[in-house]
């Protein structure tokens, strides 16, 4: 019963991605469909490069800067690792949220 639901949630995303769909903003307004994919995916890729240049832009001078000190060597390594472990444990809870436990 929930695998049925699951495969019919990822067909509807299918068919939401492939085919434009109503929009509830207002009549006539069409969301979704393979003619918005490509701007969609532009704008998805220019947010990943906005995003990456800032963390790259943030973390290497604190990393040059605490491997030239030699010092909080630990509290780098376990923020990493913590950072590591987060999106694993958000997926874990979703899926047991959305799937359910039993």
């Amino acid at each position: 019963m929930v695998l049925a639901s699951v495969f019919s949630t990822f067909s509807d995303a299918l068919s939401f991605i492939v085919e434009p769909q109503d929009s509830r903003g207002g009549p006539g307004l069409k969301v979704g469909g393979l003619g918005e994919l490509g701007d969609l995916a532009g704008n998805h890729f220019l947010i990943c490069a906005v995003a990456l240049a800032l963390a790259i832009a943030l973390a290497m001078p604190l990393a040059l800067w605490l491997g030239h000190l030699g010092r909080a060597e630990f509290l780098a390594v376990s923020t990493a690792n913590v950072g590591r472990a987060v999106p694993a444990l958000a997926i874990i809870a979703f899926c047991v949220a959305f799937l359910g436990t039993g």
